[in-house]
């Protein structure tokens, strides 16, 4: 057996799954925009896709941290883990949104990212239930 053909396999696995999240990212991203633009949170679609953007990279970097972490209450394959990831989403991006959005009342800016992070989160979900990774 070949191990160079397994280590190549292997490796067009892992770019096959990176792929799929950087493409679930950028889905959640717009469809969180259009969320916002729909609760007309933002008149600017542009606007709507950058704050969507910055929201997503704050609360990824947060729960690639919780994720390596040694507790197994952010473990996805519980769904204690995806609420539990759900919760430190809405935290982040709540606090995100608000401070690029002062103007915005705190309980109109926590409206729109519960609404937004469900729907998003539902996705995630529908997809991690149904794929068996």
């Amino acid at each position: 057996m070949n191990i160079t053909l397994l280590d190549g396999v292997g490796a067009g696995i892992i770019l096959a799954l990176f792929g799929l999240g950087i493409l679930f990212i950028l889905v959640a991203v717009f469809i969180e925009g259009v969320v916002m633009m729909k609760m007309k949170y933002h008149n600017v679609f542009k606007r709507a896709l950058t704050h969507s953007l910055v929201a997503n990279l704050v609360s990824l970097a947060l729960g690639f941290i919780l994720i390596n972490s040694d507790s197994d209450f952010y473990n996805m394959e519980y769904f204690s883990g995806f609420v539990s990831l759900f919760a430190v989403t809405l935290v982040a991006e709540f606090g995100v949104l608000y401070l690029m959005n002062k103007k915005e009342s705190l309980l109109r800016t926590l409206t729109v990212c519960v609404v937004m992070n469900l729907v998003t989160y539902l996705l995630a979900f529908l997809v991690l239930r149904f794929v068996d990774f």
